[in-house]
């Protein structure tokens, strides 16, 4: 178990070049939303990502969504029901912002670019450039 995150770090040298762009891919999970779910998929990316260009240095990191770990929140009830699509929205967006590079010359800045990839339901994959 993960915890409810899951990080692929950047391999190989593309670390060490101080002139390197740094792009945060931020997985949001769907249904399941546990991210433990998708670890056989991220770690694919992870490995056509290193198989990527020079110059741009990927982070790979997901998390579960808001409720979805035991730990992070009191048992829903009927008053304190589970969290909206607002709150998940808002949680999605501090968990990005907090996140900074990790490794190398940039360690400690906030990341060149982010890309958010999620699992979308079929109807809405005539929207995407590409699927998986």
């Amino acid at each position: 178990m993960s915890n409810g995150v899951l990080s692929f770090p950047p391999q190989g040298k593309s670390l060490l070049t101080k002139h390197s762009l740094h792009c945060l891919v931020f997985f949001v999970p769907g249904n399941p939303g546990l991210v433990d779910f998708y670890e056989p998929f991220l770690s694919a990316l992870r490995r056509r990502l290193d198989q990527s260009r020079e110059g741009v240095v990927f982070h790979l990191v997901g998390y579960s969504l808001a409720g979805f770990q035991d730990d992070d929140h009191e048992p829903f009830t009927a008053t304190d029901p589970p969290f909206d699509l607002a709150h998940q929205i808002r949680v999605t967006y501090d968990r990005v912002s907090a996140l900074r590079v990790a490794h190398g010359p940039s360690q400690g800045e906030p990341f060149d670019a982010v890309l958010l990839v999620g699992r979308m339901r079929p109807h809405f994959r005539r929207f995407l450039l590409f699927d998986y």
